[in-house]
């Protein structure tokens, strides 16, 4: 295995675009929402408009205990929620982003949606890796070490908690005939989603979990706003606060507001066998 993503074709492209036009198109979708949109489709499909890529392998970028803690290549944590590793992962993870982000982008400002991005992406593979010390410590079991991450879920799923927070405590949504809370819907598709795709990451949806309640519960909002106070908006009507004319669903459904996609997971790989020999790359069933 080169180390390079999984590509098709463009035509993903053609249903990212599609899912944009129904969000209104390019002038209706929040600014940060659309950009990061952009630099995770640039960098999966660099190969196809650059002569030499720039962006660092699957293999390079991927987000592990053994190459975070142990060689401090902290700057994995960046690279891998960045990649993914083949197209319809890219695709789940955008659909999902840009419906939930369109949303959120809208409630605060541009400038403290993208402060929150690069909070909840550095602060989710920090968490991702420590969970996988301490799985490690207590069980002896060198698969969280050597576990090696990738994709933009922790972070979809950090912002999931932070929408679906302002929803009433009264409303129910059924799952598989269980009412089960909207506020606390990412509870069941962190399992549903693993049952569905079992090659993505337990460990890396929770750490996005626990970003967002962190955020939402914890003192990671009140430490944002002392660094980075967002402006006060001005109440907006509906016209400068358009809601998506579509959000398609393909998880659990949300009540009154259908946040997308439910951010399916990325792909993991021990890239190193028995002896930690780059020879022994070989893809591992988990993932971010």
């Amino acid at each position: 295995m080169d180390g390079r993503r999984n590509r098709g074709s463009l035509l993903i492209l053609l249903f990212l675009f599609d899912h944009l036009m129904k969000l209104g198109g390019w002038t209706h979708v929040p600014p940060i929402t659309l950009l990061t949109t952009l630099v995770n489709v640039g960098i999966h499909y660099e190969d196809y408009f650059l002569p030499k890529p720039i962006f660092p392998s699957i293999e390079n970028a991927c987000i592990s205990v053994y190459h975070c803690w142990t060689h401090k290549q902290w700057q994995r944590i960046l690279y891998g929620a960045f990649c993914h590793f083949n197209d319809m992962h890219l695709y789940y993870n955008m659909v999902s982003f840009l419906s939930k982000g369109f949303i959120l982008e809208r409630q605060l400002t541009s400038e403290f949606f993208a402060f929150m991005l690069v909070v909840f992406t550095f602060l989710s593979g920090a968490i991702l890796v420590g969970c996988n010390i301490l799985l490690t410590a207590i069980t002896g079991n060198t698969h969280y070490e050597l576990t090696c991450a990738i994709g933009f879920s922790a972070v979809i799923f950090a912002i999931k908690v932070v929408l679906q927070d302002q929803e009433s405590a009264h409303q129910r949504q059924y799952v598989f005939g269980i009412p089960i809370p909207i506020r606390m819907m990412y509870w069941s598709e962190l399992f549903i989603i693993q049952l569905v795709a079992p090659q993505s990451s337990f460990i890396g949806h929770l750490s996005g979990i626990l970003v967002g309640l962190l955020y939402t519960k914890g003192p990671l909002k009140p430490l944002m706003m002392a660094i980075f106070p967002p402006s006060e908006r001005q109440n907006e009507g509906p016209e400068e606060q358009p809601q998506p004319e579509y959000a398609p669903d393909y998880g659990p459904g949300y009540g009154p507001r259908n946040y997308g996609a439910p951010g399916f997971g990325g792909f993991g790989f021990r890239p190193f066998g028995p002896r930690m020999g780059p020879s022994a790359y070989r893809r591992y069933p988990s993932g971010y």
